[in-house]
């Protein structure tokens, strides 16, 4: 999903929906990310 928005930077291909749908992906995977690196221990 990263990939692919980084990609479409560059080369803008895709449609709005998709990504909306990547951008909410990617940002629910920043969160988890976020939520272990505060607490490793809890995973």
């Amino acid at each position: 999903m990263v990939e692919r928005l980084h990609a479409n930077f560059y080369h803008n291909f895709m449609t709005r929906e998709g990504f909306e749908t990547h951008r909410e992906a990617v940002l629910e995977l920043v969160n988890k990310m976020s939520k272990i690196s505060k607490n490793p221990s809890e995973t």
